[in-house]
């Protein structure tokens, strides 16, 4: 017989593509190994702060100052100093209004209303308009900037008077969180790349540029929000490569990098340099195929993610900046519930749930055994990993180590990436060692919504609360639907978080303050930084 190849079929090798993916990032050369140098973690010791000095910074490779038209992040980092957007993105992940005053949504959640703040003027003096969000967006859609895909569901957009109207493809969980690609002017749009000095609406504006050579800032005395920076001036250094930034901030010639720029795999700096950590939103997690007999209840899913002791994988898999997790959020969320209970490792809370799920070694063989309808069944699972990731293959040991100290029989399917990715999206695993990027808006539908998932999940409590936050403006809403969310993955355990990789903000120690990034924008918070000598 034929096998008919079905829309739902396509759909879950579509899902699976998105869901797993092989990274490949460039590496700039290691520097010279110094022990006299080290990296910290930094600590605000809440010291007096002064005003004054220049925070110096470094544009790597490219040279476009257009950031619409930018995909290197530490760029975009630096060019959201001068630009605004219509909502920002706090350190825990919160949506903030910055140019726009309010919105509202549609009963089906496809169009929106963005009514633009007033009295808000570009660097220029020239007033901000709505033509200008829109003019900026339709830039950015014609484009390949680092913002576009973010955007990829918008089908429609248009304005007239103070608003702007959006219209979706479909409903999108939390769009606000997306729209923070910065504003530019409808006029400088059509400017070419060698006229175009950036002219936004930000905290800090250009008061000097020298082509291809530097950029010199200064604070916006005419900012629509209150900002009183500490640091006034920022210098910013046009840089030919990674390395030349490396050597750049270890000179003592630039203040800050970010990882994007300065691989921290077994690197020491030459000097003393100081870090902070924020998500990136790349999860690691452990996928239960939810429609295997064996995995069929959530007290046995639930035993195996006690199982993981999360904080000692990432010890034995050496994966250094990451923060563990028990969900497909960081813990430092805004979306998570920090009063619900972590999945915490226990060796006999696990074994207890097993057994009184019915798991026993009934004919005296070694494995555990029980009867799903009708037929019995032994509890051992293959655990299926990528085996072109050193990373992904320790975990998957260490996983299985973890499922054997609760009698859990289980052994490690290590195949070629497309081999690993056909067997995931035909659904014929048991337990798979999964990584994927988590969108700015934590829209996990197609990690566990009903046939949107690989995992065979099917949840009509997670379904409601997916479905409900397409259509809440309300953002103390938002976030309790988040937590309904986390509430139910937590006790059913269709999938299990491991942890969510971090990007880290390492500098010079003499910036000190309140320094609290967000994976939006590094400088976050700036008007709370200072630099203790100049």
């Amino acid at each position: 017989m034929k096998k008919v190849f079905t829309c739902k079929k396509f759909l879950i090798l579509l899902l699976s593509a998105l869901l797993f993916f092989l990274s490949a990032c460039g590496t700039p050369e290691k520097a010279e190994k110094d022990l006299t140098g080290e990296l910290t973690e930094y600590e605000n010791t809440n010291e007096a702060p002064t005003s004054g000095g220049t925070l110096r910074l470094g544009f790597v490779g490219s040279k476009t100052l257009n950031p619409l038209n930018v995909k290197n992040q530490n760029n975009l980092y630096i060019l959201n100093l001068i630009f605004d957007s219509l909502f920002q993105i706090s350190p825990s992940d919160a949506v903030e209004s910055n140019l726009c005053e309010r919105y509202v949504i549609s009963p089906d959640g496809l169009n929106y209303e963005f009514v633009i703040k007033k009295g808000i003027h570009f660097h220029n003096g020239v007033s901000l308009t709505a033509n200008d969000v829109d003019a900026t967006l339709a830039f950015l859609l014609a484009g390949d900037g680092a913002y576009k895909n973010k955007l990829s569901n918008i089908a429609d957009h248009h304005s007239s008077g103070a608003s702007v109207f959006v219209t979706l493809d479909k409903p999108v969980v939390n769009f606000t969180s997306l729209l923070d690609f910065p504003i530019l002017s409808a006029a400088d749009l059509t400017l070419g790349a060698t006229e175009y000095v950036p002219n936004g609406t930000g905290r800090y504006k250009v008061q000097s540029y020298k082509v291809s050579k530097e950029l010199f800032l200064t604070k916006n005395e005419n900012y629509h929000k209150s900002f009183s920076p500490y640091i006034s001036e920022i210098h910013v250094d046009f840089l030919k490569d990674n390395e030349a930034a490396v050597s750049m901030l270890e000179n003592f010639q630039i203040d800050l990098l970010t990882s994007d720029v300065l691989n921290l795999s077994g690197y020491t700096p030459k000097r003393k340099l100081s870090s902070v950590s924020f998500a990136n939103g790349l999860l690691t997690f452990i996928g239960f195929n939810n429609q295997n007999p064996a995995l069929l209840s959530s007290k046995t899913r639930q035993a195996l993610s006690m199982a993981i002791d999360r904080t000692s994988l990432l010890q034995a898999t050496s994966v250094k900046y990451a923060s563990v997790t028990d969900l497909p959020f960081p813990t430092s969320c805004f979306w998570y519930d920090s009063d619900s209970p972590f999945v915490s490792f226990d060796s006999d809370g696990a074994h207890k749930l097993l057994s009184d799920d019915g798991w026993q070694d009934s004919d005296g063989d070694g494995i555990l055994d029980k009867t799903v309808y009708g037929e019995k069944i032994d509890l051992v699972l293959n655990i299926l990993v990528n085996d072109e990731s050193v990373t992904k293959k320790k975990i998957a040991d260490f996983v299985n180590k973890s499922f054997d100290e609760i009698g859990v029989k289980s052994q490690i399917v290590s195949l070629p990436f497309a081999d690993y990715q056909t067997l995931i999206s035909e659904r014929t695993f048991d337990v798979f060692v999964g990584q994927t990027q988590l969108t700015p808006n934590y829209d996990i539908s197609f990690l566990v919504k009903t046939d949107e998932n690989v995992c065979g999940i099917s949840n009509e409590r997670i379904d409601q609360a997916l479905n409900a936050l397409v259509l809440q403006e309300s953002t103390t809403q938002k976030q309790s639907l988040f937590y309904e969310l986390g509430e139910v993955l937590k006790t059913e355990s269709q999938i299990a978080g491991l942890y969510i990789e971090n990007r880290v903000l390492i500098f010079d120690p003499h910036l000190k303050g309140n320094i609290t990034p967000s994976n939006s924008d590094i400088f976050y918070g700036i008007e709370n930084w200072f630099i203790s000598e100049h």
